[in-house]
C-alpha cells in the first residue's frame, strides 16, 4: 500500500512539491513581549502532493504547534526570518485548508445523528444548485473511509473512537471540490492498534491516485501504522527535527549517524522516540541531548541541500499562510438558524428542558421563606400630610406595612440575585462548547462568522424568551400578587413584571457571552468572574440600601452604576408592585417608591437605555469573536533569506557543567511499621485475587445467576470461560483491541456487574487480608479538584508540581496525581484498578506513568492493574504480567512479556524472523475473531498453562 518505495528516495522535482519551509521558528512571549520561549527552532522540510506525512514527537516537542503553522492558524509567534513556499501551481496564498482537531467529540454535536452531521457539511460546503448530488458524494466519501452505510442512523456519541474520527475526516471531505492539504492532529490516540491501523489506512487510501496532502501528528505508531506514510519528521523536545524521511530508512539513518548498539527486538521509531525525549538540554554531559544534537544538525544540512535548488521555482508567501474564509450568505444563515434551532430544542432539548425544573425549584423554595401576604401593605400617603390617606391608622399598623414592604423587597431581591446568577452561570456553560464546534467549522470555511453569530443570537433570544416567560408566571403567581388588584390578574402589571425580568435576563446573558469570551480557554474563570459581577451589581441595586444615600461611596461608582444601568430592573420591579395602577390621585405617592429611590417619570426611559446596553455589549461580543477567530489581526510579513545566508545554525544555548538533579524514586515518604513490613514480605508474589470459568453475559436478567447452558449459543457474552489471577507486587497489563472486554474485566474485579455473570464463574481471594480496592477511570479530571497539590508522593516523581494548579497539569501528571491522592490513605489499598493510564501521552510521559506505578506496586506491595492500549516495547517490558484479551471475550495470553515470542512460536512460524515484534504480533492475533484457528490455539494454550502452572491457590 505504501508508495514511498520509490521516487520519494530521489530528490524531488519542484512541481511535485506542495508545501515546503525553511528556517520555520516559533516563539511564544509573556506578557507585554518579555520572556520568549521558543517552540520550534530552525525546522526545514516539504511535502509532495499525493503524500501522507507523520509528524512524531514527545509531548512539547511542537507537533501540534507545527501543524497551526503549515495551515495558519498560527502565524504572530512565527519569527520574520522564516519561510514558506507554496507550488506555483496555488491560485493565491489561501489554498484549500481542512483541519481535524485530536478531540473530535469537543467539535461534533454527540447527540446529533451520523446522517444529519454530514448533511449539514455538505450543504454549508456547497452551492445550492448541487445538494441533490448529497447522498451519492456522502456515500462516495464513507466508502474511502471503510465506513458502512448502516452509521448514518447512529448517533455521533454513540460511535467507537476509530468510527468518530473518521467521521470527522468525512464531514471536512463534503465538499465537492477536493481540499489540497488535510491536516490531522493526532488521529490515533486512545485507540487501540487496530483501530488506529484502520484510521491510517483510511487516510492512506485518500490520497492514493489523487493530488491530496495529508499532515499527520501522531504518537508512537506500531510498525504496520508507520510504514502506511511517505515521509515522517520525528521532532525532538527542544522543537528541532532529528529525522526527516521515508519510514524504511529510519534504521539505516540511525546506524550511520549513531554507533550505539540498538535492541533488535525494539522498533527503530522507539529508538528515535527515546532519543527524542532527551531534547536539547543545556547539560554537556549528556549523551542522549548530544545525539539529539548530532541527529538535528545533520537533518538540518540534508534539508537544505534538497530544498535550496527548489526554493526558486517556489512561491514564498510574504505573509505566510492565510486561511480562506467564507462571505456571509443568506443560504448559510438560513440553514444555520435552521440548525441552531433544531441543536437546541431537539438534539440537546435535556439541557433546554432541565432549566425549567430548576427554576421552579429555586422560585417556589425562595416564595416558602416569606409570608404570603407581604403584597397586602398599604402604600399610598398624601403629598400634602404625612398621615396615610383616608385613613385613621396607628403607628402599629404603619409599621408592620413597612415591615410587609421590606419582606416583599427582601424576596424580590432574593429572586432576581439568583436568577442572575443562574441565567449568567448557564450562558457561559451552554456558549463554552459551542465556541468549540464554531471555531473548527469556522476554520474549515463552513460558514462565515456573521451568519453563525446572528443566527445563535437570535436562537438564543428565543430560548431565553420562552424560559423567562416560565420564569416570570413563577414569580408573579408564586406570592400572592393578585391581592392588589382584588383578585384579579392585571395583564398590564403582569405584562410590566415580565419586561424587566426579560430585560434582566438578557443583560446578563449578554455579560455571560462576554466573559467566555474575555476569558476563552478558561471556562472556570470565567464561572467565577460572573459570580463576581452579580455580587458588585448588588451594591448598586438598592435592596440592601440606597446607594445614593450613603455618604461614603465615591460618586463615580454611582455615575458608573448609572451607565450600566444596575438599577433598572429593580426600579422598574417595584414601580410595577408599588407604583403601577396604584395611588392613582395626583397627591398621594407610594412611600416604597420613595424610599427605594424610584423616579417614576424615567422608569420606562431608563429601560431604553437599558436596552443600549445590552446592544452595546453583544457588539462587544461580536467584536471579540472578530479579534479571537478572524485572523484579521495577526497579519506578518517574512522575509526570504538570500542564498548566502540561508543555512542559519540552530541556537542550543549555552552549555554548563551543571547535573541535572535526579529524583530518587526508591525513597518513600511514607514510614511504615515492622508489622506492616512483615507482612509485605510474607505475601509477597502471593495470589490477591483469581478466577476460573468466568462468564459475563452481555444483557441483564430478571435471574440473579443463569447458566451458560441454559442461555444457549446465541446468548451474548461479553467475557467467554476466563481463567487468570493477579499476585501481590505485581504490575499488571491487560491489553486487547476495543470491545475484547477490557474495562468489563476490570468492573468485574472491582465488584461491578455481578448479576451479569455466570453460575460457572468461581472467585478465589486471599485470605490472609481483606482486599482494599482502588478503581481510576480513564479521564482522571473528575478524581481531582481544581486546587493547589501540596501532598505528592516523591515516589511518584511530582514534586515540581507541588505548587501547580490541577488543570495546569500535563496529563501524565494528572494520572499520577490521582494515583498518589488514593496512595495517602493510612492503610492503602492492595488491589488498584486503573483504566487506561497512559491514553493520550507521548512515549515519555507514558513510560513515567508505568515506571511510577511499577515503582509504587514492588514497594508496597500492592497488585495494580492496568488496562492499556499500544504499549511501546520500553513501556510493555516494565509489566510483570500481560493478560491479552482477544475479540469475543476470550484470554489469548497471560504470563511475563518475555515469554511472549516462546508462546506464539507454539501457532506461527513467523516468529523467527528479526523484523517481526512478539507484542505486535500477539495485538495482531487478538484482533482476529474467535473463530480463527489461531485464536483457538493460543486460547487453549493459556488457560492449560494457567490451571497447569496454579492447581491450588492462596497458599
Amino acid at each position: 500500500m505504501n508508495k514511498n518505495n520509490g521516487p520519494l528516495n530521489c530528490e524531488p522535482m519542484a512541481e511535485n512539491i506542495s508545501l515546503a519551509w525553511r528556517n520555520l521558528s516559533y516563539q511564544v512571549s509573556g506578557w507585554f513581549g518579555s520572556g520568549k520561549k521558543s517552540i520550534m527552532k530552525r525546522l526545514n522540510g516539504h511535502v509532495t502532493y499525493g503524500s501522507m506525512n507523520a509528524f512524531l514527537g514527545p509531548s512539547g516537542a511542537g507537533k501540534t504547534t507545527m501543524l497551526n503553522c503549515l495551515n495558519g492558524t498560527l502565524r504572530s509567534g512565527i519569527t520574520s526570518d522564516s519561510e514558506i513556499y507554496l507550488n506555483r501551481a496555488e491560485r493565491n496564498q489561501t489554498p484549500i485548508i481542512r483541519f481535524v482537531e485530536q478531540h473530535v467529540h469537543e467539535t461534533i454535536i454527540a447527540r446529533m445523528s451520523v446522517r444529519e452531521i454530514l448533511h449539514y457539511a455538505f450543504r454549508f460546503k456547497n452551492p445550492m444548485s448541487q445538494w441533490n448530488r448529497m447522498n451519492q458524494h456522502i456515500l462516495s466519501v464513507l466508502n474511502e473511509l471503510l465506513l458502512d452505510k448502516t452509521i448514518l442512523d447512529n448517533h455521533f456519541e454513540k460511535c467507537s473512537g476509530g468510527e468518530q474520527r473518521r467521521i470527522a475526516i468525512a464531514q471536512e471531505l463534503m465538499s465537492l471540490e477536493k481540499p489540497t492539504f488535510l491536516f490531522v492532529d493526532e488521529p490515533t490516540t486512545g485507540l487501540d492498534s487496530n483501530a488506529a491501523l484502520l484510521v491510517t489506512q483510511c487516510l492512506r487510501k485518500l490520497v492514493n491516485n489523487s493530488r491530496l496532502t495529508i499532515l499527520v501528528s501522531i504518537h508512537t505508531p506500531n510498525s504496520d501504522t508507520l510504514a502506511l506514510f511517505d515521509k515522517v519528521f520525528v521532532l525532538a523536545k527542544g522543537g528541532v527535527c532529528i529525522y526527516s524521511g521515508p519510514p524504511n530508512d529510519l534504521r539505516n539513518n540511525l546506524k550511520q549517524k549513531i554507533d550505539d548498539e540498538f535492541d533488535t527486538d525494539k522498533p527503530t521509531i522507539e529508538e528515535y522516540l527515546d532519543i527524542a525525549c532527551e531534547g536539547i538540554k543545556t547539560f554537556s554531559l549528556a549523551i542522549g541531548s548530544k545525539n539529539v544534537r548530532k541527529l538535528t544538525d545533520s537533518t538540518l544540512i540534508e534539508q537544505h541541500t534538497q530544498l535550496d535548488p527548489l526554493v526558486d521555482d517556489l512561491k514564498f508567501l510574504q505573509n505566510g499562510i492565510r486561511q480562506g474564509r467564507k462571505k456571509f450568505s443568506s443560504v448559510d444563515f438560513i440553514l444555520q438558524f435552521y440548525r441552531l434551532m433544531k441543536i437546541t430544542f431537539v438534539a440537546e432539548y435535556q439541557n433546554f428542558l432541565i432549566q425549567y425544573p430548576f427554576f421552579f425549584f429555586l422560585i417556589t423554595v425562595i416564595a416558602s421563606f416569606y409570608e404570603t401576604n407581604m403584597t397586602h401593605a398599604n402604600v399610598c400617603y398624601s403629598l400634602e400630610s404625612d398621615d396615610y390617606l383616608s385613613l385613621n391608622m396607628t403607628c402599629r399598623e404603619k409599621l408592620y406595612d413597612e415591615a410587609l414592604t421590606d419582606d416583599y423587597r427582601m424576596h424580590q431581591m432574593f429572586d432576581i440575585v439568583l436568577i442572575s446568577l443562574s441565567v449568567l452561570g448557564m450562558s457561559c456553560l451552554f456558549f463554552h462548547p459551542i465556541l468549540k464546534v464554531f471555531r473548527n467549522e469556522h476554520r474549515n470555511q463552513w460558514y462565515s462568522l456573521g451568519t453563525f453569530f446572528w443566527a445563535f443570537l437570535i436562537v438564543r433570544c428565543i430560548e431565553l424568551t420562552i424560559l423567562t416567560g416560565f420564569i416570570g408566571m413563577i414569580s408573579y403567581f408564586s406570592i400572592d400578587h393578585l391581592y392588589v388588584d382584588n383578585n384579579q390578574l392585571n395583564w398590564n402589571r403582569f405584562g410590566n413584571f415580565l419586561y424587566f425580568v426579560l430585560l434582566n435576563n438578557f443583560q446578563q446573558q449578554s455579560i455571560g457571552h462576554l466573559l467566555c469570551l474575555i476569558f476563552l480557554g478558561q471556562f472556570e474563570v470565567s464561572i467565577v468572574s460572573s459570580y463576581i459581577v452579580i455580587t458588585c451589581q448588588q451594591f448598586f441595586t438598592g435592596y440592601m440600601f440606597n446607594p445614593y444615600k450613603m455618604k461614603n461611596i465615591p460618586s463615580i461608582f454611582l455615575q458608573m452604576s448609572e451607565i450600566l444601568s444596575f438599577k433598572t430592573v429593580p426600579n422598574g420591579l417595584m414601580y410595577t408592585m408599588y407604583g403601577l395602577d396604584r395611588c392613582d390621585d395626583e397627591t398621594t405617592i407610594s412611600f416604597v417608591l420613595d424610599d427605594f429611590g424610584v423616579n417614576v417619570d424615567t422608569v420606562y426611559s431608563d429601560s431604553y437605555f437599558m436596552i443600549i446596553n445590552i446592544v452595546i455589549i453583544r457588539f462587544l461580543v461580536f467584536v471579540l469573536m472578530i479579534y479571537h477567530f478572524s485572523g484579521i489581526f495577526r497579519s506578518k510579513r517574512f522575509v526570504k533569506a538570500s542564498i548566502s545566508d540561508a543555512i542559519k545554525c540552530i541556537d542550543y544555548g549555552k552549555l554548563t557543567n551543571q547535573k541535572e538533579e535526579a529524583i530518587d524514586l526508591s525513597k518513600t515518604v511514607r514510614i511504615k511499621k515492622e508489622d506492616e513490613l512483615g507482612f509485605e514480605d510474607f505475601a509477597r508474589h502471593k495470589i490477591v485475587v483469581a478466577w476460573r470459568s468466568l462468564t459475563l453475559f452481555g444483557t441483564k436478567s430478571i435471574y440473579e445467576i443463569r447458566s451458560v447452558e441454559k442461555e444457549g449459543p446465541n446468548s451474548k457474552q461479553i467475557l467467554k470461560n476466563l481463567n487468570g489471577q493477579f499476585r501481590f507486587g505485581t504490575l499488571n497489563a491487560l491489553m486487547g483491541p476495543s470491545g475484547a472486554g477490557k474495562t468489563s474485566l476490570l468492573n468485574i474485579l472491582i465488584g461491578k456487574s455481578k448479576t451479569r455473570l455466570s453460575d460457572s464463574t468461581v472467585f478465589y481471594l486471599s485470605k490472609f487480608t481483606p482486599i482494599k480496592v482502588c478503581h481510576l477511570k480513564q479521564e482522571v479530571s473528575s478524581h481531582l479538584l481544581p486546587a493547589i497539590a501540596m501532598k505528592i508522593l516523591k515516589e511518584l516523581d511530582l514534586v515540581d508540581t507541588k505548587d501547580t494548579y490541577v488543570q495546569n497539569c500535563s496529563g501524565g501528571q494528572r494520572k499520577r496525581l490521582a494515583l498518589g491522592l488514593e496512595l495517602t490513605s493510612i492503610r492503602m489499598p492492595n488491589l488498584i484498578c486503573i483504566d487506561e493510564p497512559t491514553s493520550g501521552l507521548d512515549s515519555s510521559s507514558a513510560q513515567v506513568v508505568v515506571s511510577c506505578l511499577r515503582q509504587v506496586a514492588h514497594h508496597h506491595n500492592i497488585c495494580i492493574i492496568t488496562s492499556i492500549h499500544q504499549p511501546t516495547a520500553e513501556v510493555f517490558s516494565m509489566f510483570d504480567q500481560v493478560y491479552v484479551l482477544a475479540k469475543g471475550g476470550v484470554c489469548v495470553y497471560s504470563g511475563p512479556p518475555s515469554d511472549i515470542r516462546q508462546h506464539l512460536t507454539k501457532v506461527s512460524d513467523r516468529m523467527d524472523q528479526d523484523d517481526i515484534f512478539p507484542v505486535e504480533e500477539l495485538i495482531k492475533y487478538s484482533c482476529l475473531s474467535y473463530d480463527d484457528p489461531s485464536v483457538q490455539d493460543l486460547v487453549r494454550l493459556t488457560n492449560e498453562k494457567i490451571v497447569n502452572d496454579n492447581p491450588y491457590f492462596i497458599k
